[in-house]
């Protein structure tokens, strides 16, 4: 059985997720290109807020993820079955989400070929000699790149 955390540490927890959430947007909203030097006040919060304030978001998402996931192991719950649970939550949202990305693009690419007159395989993986292979990069088993759609690589 878990250990039950009470509903004061529970709200804290809910209050800085939210806060952090905001912080990951945040950080991800900075552009550099987009930023004068020439006004210096403006380049200096961006950098404070972007790369200062804004990465304290994602260790405190591995601290706390850590801390529920020590919780539920000291109230006697298996590590196997903590680990299976976590791999449940988190892959099968990243498979979808890789599957759509891809059929999305396929689709999209398929479309754009038509449009233009070209073979429909042309430009896709569909046209590589061995398109199968092609799916450790779409699930980012390609250990030299990324999955497919970027963002999800960081699941």
């Amino acid at each position: 059985m878990p250990i039950s955390i009470s509903k004061i540490l529970s709200s804290k927890i809910k209050g800085t997720t939210f806060l952090c959430t905001v912080l990951i947007v945040l950080l991800h909203a900075y552009e550099e290109s987009l930023l004068s030097e020439s006004n210096h006040c403006s380049f200096f919060v961006a950098k404070f807020l972007s790369m200062g304030i804004c990465g304290a978001a994602v260790p405190f998402f591995f601290m706390v993820s850590g801390f529920l996931l020590a919780c539920q192991y000291d109230g006697g719950v298996p590590y196997s079955q903590l680990v299976k649970k976590r791999l449940i939550s988190l892959g099968k949202p990243y498979v979808y989400w890789c599957i759509l990305y891809t059929l999305a693009y396929l689709l999209f690419a398929i479309l754009g070929n038509y449009l233009a007159g070209r073979a429909l395989t042309e430009n896709t993986w569909l046209a590589m000699p061995h398109p199968w292979m092609e799916i450790f990069r779409i699930f980012g088993f390609d250990l030299a790149g990324f999955p497919a759609d970027g963002p999800l690589w960081y699941v």
